[in-house]
């Protein structure tokens, strides 16, 4: 029997760590019901901040391995969270975003996020994004 790579890789897998940074309260509790229902528990959402600020703390105290950032937040704006929580975090980052465009995109990997998911398609696109930046891709 032949097996895939991707598939033993799934297998082996253990509960991955996550910081969801995002000023909607009502995105926060459907990811995390998201996570929940089809990260099948692979996905724990440790925390959760409501500004970039509170993001950076929360990064340093509960050290997730994977971060969720919404771009347009008041007060510290996500692409300057980003540099910030390169500075005290080793955690991936995936930025979420209603700003779809490929100039939002850019300026997200620029700014040194991981990967990126537009929040239309949060559904289909979200755990693919969180595997990948596990594995460094």
């Amino acid at each position: 029997m032949v097996t895939h790579p991707e598939s033993e890789w799934l297998k082996v897998r253990r509960t991955t760590t996550l910081l969801l940074i995002d000023d909607s309260e009502l995105f926060q509790f459907e990811v995390s019901r998201l996570l929940g229902k089809a990260g099948g528990g692979t996905v724990e959402v440790v925390g959760t901040a409501k500004s970039g600020r509170i993001g950076i703390v929360e990064a340093q105290r509960l050290a997730p391995q994977v971060i969720l950032l919404d771009l347009n937040m008041p007060g510290l704006h996500g692409l300057e969270t980003i540099s910030m929580l390169r500075e005290v975090s080793d955690a991936r980052i995936i930025v979420v975003s209603v700003w779809e465009d490929e100039e939002k995109r850019r300026q997200a990997f620029e700014a040194g996020a991981d990967d990126f998911v537009g929040k239309s398609r949060i559904t289909s696109d979200l755990l693919p994004a969180i595997e990948r930046v596990l594995r460094g891709q």
